[in-house]
C-alpha cells in the first residue's frame, strides 16, 4: 500500500514541523514529543530517505558545517554497507569544510582535495548535538566540530561513510549516476530519448539512478500517479506529451517537498526558539 505523506512519519519524531520542512527533525535524548503520532505503530522503522529529504537535511546542516574544522572522528561501527574507512580520522582531523554538496542521495563534504561522502541508506539521518552528549546505541559515526556533533543514526546500517581523494565524481558509487531531477538537463526531450526503445515498466525506468537519480519508490509512484501514466506501462511507449507531464510531475514533486514554506517573522522566531531549547534542526 502506498502511504501517503502524513503516514510517512518516523514515530518519535516530528518530520519538519519545527522549520516547515519535510527532513527529519528530532528531539535531543532525553526529551520526545508529548504523544507518538496515534496512527502509527510503536515498532515502525523511519521512511527511507529520499532526495528532498537528503535536499533538506544539506540545507539544514550547511549554516552548521561550512567553513567549520573538523576536530576529529568517533567510529562505533565499522560495519556499515560499505566499511567505514580505517584512519579515517587522522585523514581529516584539522581539515576545513569548505561546502556541503549534494549528488543524488550521497551528501558530500568538501574538504578541498578529498571529499567525505555520506549516504543515509535506509533508515540513516544525520542529527547535531553537543560533543558530550552520550551516543545512543544505534549512533555509528560522529563528526566532530570542536564543541558540536554531527552525529549518524542508523538503525538498520545500510548507510555509508566514505573517503575519496581528489573529486568526488571519480568515486565509482558517484561516477555512473544519471542526471539531477531537478538540474537543467533533466528535460522532457532528455526522458524521452533515454525512454527509446527500453521495454521495462516505466516506474522501474524512472528508479534507475544511471538514468535520473535520487527517485525512490515513493516519488516515483506518486508522480505517475499524477501524471496519469500506468507505471506498469513500457517506458519505450511514453510519448513525448507524457514525457512532458511527467518530467513536470517529477519536478513539482521533489521541489515542493524540499523548498521550506514561507511564514511569518514572529512563527519563525517561535520555531528558532524551539530548535535552539531542543537541540533539533
Amino acid at each position: 500500500m502506498l502511504l501517503g505523506r502524513s503516514q510517512r512519519m518516523p514515530v518519535k519524531l516530528c518530520m519538519g514541523a519545527a522549520d516547515g520542512r519535510r527532513g527529519r527533525v528530532y528531539f535531543a535524548p532525553g526529551r520526545t514529543a508529548a504523544a507518538s503520532p496515534p496512527s502509527l505503530p510503536a515498532t515502525r522503522t523511519p521512511a527511507m530517505p529520499e532526495l528532498p529529504e537528503v535536499e533538506t537535511t544539506r540545507r539544514g546542516l550547511v549554516p552548521h558545517v561550512e567553513g567549520a574544522c573538523i576536530t576529529g572522528v568517533a567510529v562505533r561501527h565499522h560495519g556499515l554497507r560499505w566499511p567505514v574507512p580505517r584512519g579515517l580520522g587522522a585523514k581529516i582531523a584539522g581539515r576545513r569544510i569548505a561546502a556541503l554538496r549534494r549528488r543524488a542521495k550521497y551528501l558530500l563534504f568538501d574538504l578541498g582535495d578529498a571529499t567525505l561522502i555520506v549516504h543515509l541508506g535506509m533508515s540513516g539521518s544525520l542529527r547535531i548535538t553537543r560533543a558530550d552528549e552520550p551516543p545512543g546505541p544505534y549512533d555509528h559515526f560522529d563528526l566532530r566540530l570542536g564543541e558540536k556533533v554531527i552525529r549518524l543514526r542508523d538503525p538498520r546500517r545500510f548507510g555509508a561513510v566514505l573517503w575519496q581523494h581528489g573529486a568526488p565524481d571519480t568515486h565509482p558509487l558517484i561516477a555512473g549516476l544519471g542526471v539531477e531531477p531537478l538540474g537543467p538537463d533533466f528535460t522532457p526531450e532528455f526522458l524521452f530519448a533515454a525512454s527509446r526503445g527500453r521495454k521495462v515498466a516505466v516506474k522501474q525506468f524512472l528508479m534507475n539512478a544511471s538514468i535520473v537519480v535520487g527517485v525512490g519508490n515513493i516519488y516515483a509512484s506518486e508522480s505517475l500517479f499524477w501524471a496519469r501514466i500506468n507505471p506498469r506501462l513500457r517506458a519505450g511507449r511514453l510519448s513525448r506529451a507524457a514525457c512532458a507531464l511527467l518530467c513536470a510531475r517529477l519536478r513539482t514533486s521533489s521541489a515542493t517537498t524540499a523548498k521550506p514554506r514561507p511564514c511569518s517573522p514572529a512563527r519563525a522566531a517561535s520555531m528558532a526558539a524551539f530548535r535552539a531549547s531542543r537541540l533539533v534542526w
